[in-house]
């Protein structure tokens, strides 16, 4: 990696685990489990060996959510064409022996590593409105009366027993 991986653009942040510690209500039984993610124990087992995969994934009798992304995150990298060194060496750029990443937010890029979609930041609404009533350029009325409309329709139904605020 290059000096890019401290620098991430806002876009992006570095992945983050689930709570390993929080077991679901709803766990499936190991085989049905294993069926719906259409995998085998052998590749369960050769995973970690290579060391991809947590021992819990390889031991439990249930899959919990956590155990479930795992499984599924090693799943996909697994059998994406990688040589199995280059797959160690990804995993091992991670940081972690647990691998409970939700494989459709976090991502590899060439250029910064191991990447997850940061949440965007709100932007503050009275600023956002007022710098598009001062610009008078930009912004046509009727949309500015539209959004008055809308906020006023908003108050009304948050307002007790219907009364408007004027």
């Amino acid at each position: 990696m290059n000096s890019d991986q401290d620098n991430l653009p806002t876009c992006w942040t570095r992945p983050w685990q689930r709570n390993r510690g929080q077991a679901c209500l709803f766990a499936d039984p190991r085989d049905i489990g294993l069926a719906a993610l259409s995998v085998s124990e052998d590749e369960i087992r050769r995973w970690h060996e290579a060391g991809w995969i947590s021992e819990q994934a390889v031991t439990g009798e249930l899959l919990h959510d956590y155990l479930v992304e795992e499984i599924e995150f090693i799943r996909d990298i697994a059998r994406s064409g990688l040589a199995d060194g280059q797959i160690s060496s990804l995993l091992r750029d991670l940081g972690h022996r647990e691998f409970s990443y939700n494989g459709n937010e976090v991502a590899f890029s060439f250029r910064y590593g191991w990447v997850q979609v940061a949440e965007p930041e709100r932007p503050d609404f009275i600023e956002f409105i007022s710098e598009c009533a001062a610009d008078e350029d930009d912004v046509p009325l009727d949309d500015l009366l539209r959004a008055e409309e809308i906020l006023k329709k908003a108050i009304a139904a948050r307002q007790p027993d219907g009364d408007e605020e004027e």
